[in-house]
């Protein structure tokens, strides 16, 4: 395989983020049990394909122009299966390779395996022209399968780069355009919000059409180069414990221009009256009512940006309220054209502003969420996805309910499953001495059916904890993506 890597679209590929919805909720609800056999059906298509194989070898540029005109369909399928059996690839392993293919999540403990197959599978993209995220939980993954990938793809000559936290921005951009890029989940996030935040700037996408045809194409200067196709390493780390958490960009705005928004707000807030639109709970804050709410969406109906995003408008007239509250001399002082709060008494920069307004002083600006997005959303965004994990079985319905990933199990579980992390309670001591004193080979299953028992618990009370994040993550809205709009 040659060691160029072109990739067939210098555009900015993704897919559109519209929430996980309650159709596509539902659909997964109702194939949560069919889609189990999916892995069944995937391996009669192997020995299909194995009985089928022939003698002769295939030529790469045969399969590769081949593959590119008709994707990897069953019309091309034969040809591909060929190609990498003469290759010396195990049937297990093509297994494996495929399932990635089709965007599923393969179990896979064996480290060595686990690079022969993420390094099959990003070859078999490179055949269509499509570039590789290898997305690792951390810094110190990403070196590990760095160093493992380097070995696994040496044969084909495909282009390797990894991007870790102290990366510059030109070695950034280089590492993306190689057909496999090594990098943690936070670290692409991070680019990614960047990429948005510059392309957000050219005036939406008819502008960018525009510009596009003009040769001043703002994707040439991203760095990521778009979402192609992601996969995953240890999907139980990278996919679910890292779900709900959320990378923000933030910056400093300019004074001047964060004057009007205090001025708003707090005009806003003048208007509303305690106990009628707003209440004031024991510890002295306010909170909007839904009268207070709709006399917000009343008057906010003519205003424009992000006075029409009702979460957030409602957030900064919560900070108003609690300004107005505030009283000179008791809760600040005003010293040399400054705000100075007492100690332990400081407030955020939001409620600085506004008392700077108020008490009419020069205005110093404040922090100003540019961009946040969750993990959960950034993966949706992919244009497809797949997964490799030691142990699929606990978050196997998690991974098909959040990601429409389905399970293929490769290889066993990890001999060293999580519920040997789980700890007994004092209640399971007990129960665990009346089994030891019974009969030792009765006490060793006793514990092993106590462990598997609290491992459940503890995977249920986790998967509800998640729920509930990402429900309070889509009231809290996205910002980034397609426009200058809360997502």
């Amino acid at each position: 395989m040659s060691s160029v890597f072109v990739p067939e679209s210098t555009a900015y590929p993704e897919r559109r983020d519209s929430g996980i919805s309650w159709r596509q909720s539902l659909e997964r609800l109702l194939l949560a049990w069919p889609v189990r056999f999916r892995s069944l059906l995937l391996r009669r298509e192997l020995a299909r394909l194995e009985a089928g194989l022939g003698r002769d070898g295939v030529a790469l540029q045969d399969l590769t122009d081949s593959v590119r005109l008709k994707g990897l369909s069953s019309a091309t399928l034969p040809l591909w299966y060929a190609w990498l059996r003469q290759r010396e690839t195990g049937r297990e392993l093509a297994a494996g390779v495929l399932a990635l293919t089709r965007g599923m999540a393969v179990q896979c403990d064996m480290p060595a395996l686990r690079a022969s197959l993420i390094a099959r599978a990003c070859e078999t993209m490179a055949l269509s022209g499509r570039s590789v995220h290898v997305l690792t939980p951390d810094d110190d993954t990403t070196r590990c399968v760095y160093a493992q990938l380097q070995a696994a793809l040496e044969p084909s000559a495909l282009r390797l780069a990894s991007v870790v936290s102290n990366s510059p921005l030109p070695q950034r951009r280089e590492a993306y355009r190689a057909a496999v890029t090594v990098l943690s989940v936070r670290e692409a996030l991070r680019d990614y919000l960047g990429d948005r935040l510059a392309m957000r700037q050219s005036r939406g996408e008819i502008g960018r059409k525009l510009e596009r045809l003009l040769g001043e194409d703002p994707s040439r200067t991203a760095r990521m180069r778009g979402l192609p196709f992601g996969i995953v390493v240890d999907a139980n780390r990278s996919l679910i414990a890292q779900a709900c958490e959320p990378v923000v960009v933030a910056g400093r705005t300019d004074p001047e221009c964060a004057r009007p928004w205090a001025c708003t707000a707090l005009d806003l807030a003048s208007c509303l009256e305690e106990g009628v639109h707003y209440d004031t709970g024991a510890s002295g804050h306010a909170e909007l009512n839904s009268r207070g709410r709709a006399e917000l969406d009343r008057r906010c109906a003519s205003l424009t940006g992000t006075w029409r995003n009702s979460s957030r408008r409602n957030t900064d007239v919560t900070l108003a309220l609690k300004a107005l509250r505030l009283e000179p001399g008791r809760h600040y002082r005003v010293a040399e054209q400054r705000i100075e709060f007492p100690a332990g008494g400081g407030q955020g920069d939001e409620v600085r502003l506004m008392l700077e307004v108020r008490e009419r002083l020069p205005v110093t600006g404040r922090t100003l969420i540019r961009s946040r997005l969750t993990c959960l959303r950034f993966f949706q965004r992919y244009e497809a996805l797949a997964a490799v994990c030691d142990d699929i079985r606990p978050v196997r319905d998690e991974l098909w309910g959040l990601y429409g990933l389905a399970g293929f199990e490769m290889t066993p579980p990890a001999s060293v499953s999580a519920q040997d992390e789980v700890s007994l309670g004092e209640l399971d001591a007990r129960i665990l001495g009346l089994a030891s004193a019974l009969n030792q080979s009765l006490a060793q299953r006793t514990r092993r059916s106590l462990l598997s028992r609290r491992a459940r618990q503890r995977y249920r009370s986790e998967a509800k904890l998640r729920r509930s994040l990402l429900r309070l993550d889509s009231e809290l809205e996205n910002i980034t993506a397609f426009s200058g709009r809360a997502e």
